[in-house]
């Protein structure tokens, strides 16, 4: 069900899609400690951002390209992300937290199909929150990468940290022993004291799906958002 109300989704966002991401580059860590790393990252990161996206999502073959606009907040864990198709029409807006998803707006075909609410706000929660491992984590530590693996309510998670500032790189959950998803950070930049990944995949093994996110250039000005 979730695959199919996503699918659905993306149907309306008819244009072409863009190529995947390039691997980082994986540098010697050195004698850096795990712990040492994951700090630094948390203070690289920013707590609130807001940001314009293209969205390239990919089922069954198919690839469609959106455009999304997106507030997270990482202190309060609340986000909201409007999407449009390619010729600026306004799919949904929804918002929400760690509690669940509010619908605030959605074109009519897509209320045929289920709760998008919860499927897109499941994959935010995916992408944009819990970037450090928990403490019940162990390290694993490689010549060019450091990974923290442990369990999680949902089965076991995995965060890799890489390149030359220890950069979140993925995370990775596992169900029955068998991956269920992942997601990719790539491409980062830093502004302002703060590092941001430009190019983020989240890919769906259960659902059978791919999701590309590429940060636009232009800022996200509040006129752009309003209703």
């Amino acid at each position: 069900m979730r695959a199919v109300l996503l699918l659905a989704l993306f149907w309306l966002l008819a244009g072409c899609a863009e190529l995947p991401f390039p691997p980082g580059d994986l540098v010697p860590l050195g004698t850096t400690e795990p712990a040492t790393v994951v700090e630094k990252y948390q203070r690289a990161t920013p707590e609130k951002f807001s940001q314009l996206n293209s969205i390239v999502f990919e089922i069954a073959g198919q690839k469609f390209l959106g455009i999304g606009f997106l507030d997270i907040d990482r202190t309060d864990r609340t986000f909201r992300v409007i999407c449009l198709n390619p010729m600026g029409v306004k799919l949904f807006d929804l918002s929400g937290d760690d509690h669940g998803t509010t619908l605030n707006f959605a074109i009519e075909p897509l209320t045929r199909f289920g709760d998008i609410a919860t499927a897109v706000g499941n994959d935010i929660r995916r992408i944009y929150f819990g970037l450090a491992p928990r403490r019940n984590a162990t390290p694993r530590v490689g010549s060019r990468r450091i990974t923290f693996g442990g369990g999680v309510p949902d089965g076991y998670q995995e965060h890799v940290y890489a390149g030359r500032d220890g950069d979140l790189v993925e995370k990775r959950m596992y169900d029955d022993r068998s991956i269920s998803w992942s997601v990719g950070y790539f491409d980062y930049q830093e502004r302002e004291g703060k590092r941001f990944p430009r190019g983020i995949v989240l890919t769906d093994y259960r659902g059978g799906y791919q999701l590309t996110i590429r940060e636009k250039e232009q800022p996200v000005e509040e006129s752009q958002r309003a209703d």
